[in-house]
């Protein structure tokens, strides 16, 4: 998942898209698993609502990705921007 929300990050800034949200992870009590390539996009991310934690209080950063989740996480992003 750390994997897959830090391309989404990268194209957003490729794309354009406003990268400036960013929000605190530490209602999630796996947060301490994001490695530090992927914590600015994840931060992005969440407070963008691109990715949900799997459960209310888990992000299970080191988790596959299903291809469901990254189409559901494609389309957050791109309607991101009208």
């Amino acid at each position: 998942r750390q994997e897959l929300v830090t391309f989404l990050h990268r194209s957003a800034g490729v794309m354009g898209y406003d990268r400036t949200a960013t929000t605190e992870l530490s209602d999630y009590t796996d947060a301490d698993l994001v490695q530090p390539y992927a914590l600015e996009a994840f931060q992005w991310a969440v407070a963008e609502g691109v990715i949900k934690g799997t459960t209310e209080t888990t992000l299970e950063p080191e988790a596959t990705t299903t291809r469901a989740q990254v189409c559901l996480m494609v389309c957050r992003l791109l309607s991101q921007q009208d």
